[in-house]
């Protein structure tokens, strides 16, 4: 399931893009807070959810509260621990949770409309960019373990040329397609 943690995830894609919109207010912060100490009491006493989507889940809350200065409420910061150490990943959002984890069919966003769809944009080019690179990556990796590069991967090394010019040309069509001024207003999440 893309939703894991029900009522929280629900929340995460649902609802905090929407608080995020109006977040400097003081009914926003207040409304951010309790909602989230509430679905986090929910949760304490179940069982770890075994799908990492929900690290990202909780990950992705916190990094809410921190990009907008909030103190995060300690039952979150103890919650996203236990999961992190249950998949033994650090506790908080990284570039692999929120690209590589995060599902296309239903992707948690910081932002919606205009800055929403640059999100959608940055994430997805991002993916199909690591989809692209993975093959190479796993040649790489390989060699390194082998320690032995000869002719034949060489001609191997050749195959992968279609990807590596499809990964800089899907970069460089998000270089192109995404503002600057959108991209700066979710960047801020990725501290």
């Amino acid at each position: 399931t893309t939703r894991p943690l029900s009522i929280l995830s629900d929340f995460v894609v649902e609802e905090l893009p929407v608080i995020l919109r109006t977040i400097d207010s003081e009914e926003s912060q207040l409304f951010l807070t309790t909602r989230t100490e509430k679905l986090i009491k929910l949760l304490e006493n179940q069982p770890i959810c075994d799908n990492v989507i929900s690290l990202l889940d909780l990950t992705f809350l916190e990094a809410a509260f921190y990009a907008n200065q909030l103190e995060i409420p300690q039952g979150l910061i103890s919650l996203t621990n236990s999961y992190a150490n249950h998949f033994c990943l650090p506790p908080m959002l990284t570039y692999e949770l929120i690209i590589l984890v995060n599902p296309s069919h239903d992707l948690r966003l910081f932002s919606l409309k205009e800055t929403g769809e640059h999100e959608k944009l940055f994430y997805q080019c991002h993916k199909n960019v690591e989809a692209n690179l993975y093959p190479l990556a796993t040649f790489l990796l390989g060699i390194a373990i082998e320690n032995k590069f000869d002719p034949k991967s060489l001609r191997q090394l050749r195959t992968l040329v279609p990807k590596i010019k499809a990964a800089v040309e899907q970069m460089l069509e998000l270089k192109s397609q995404m503002s600057a001024s959108e991209y700066e207003i979710f960047r801020r999440y990725f501290t």
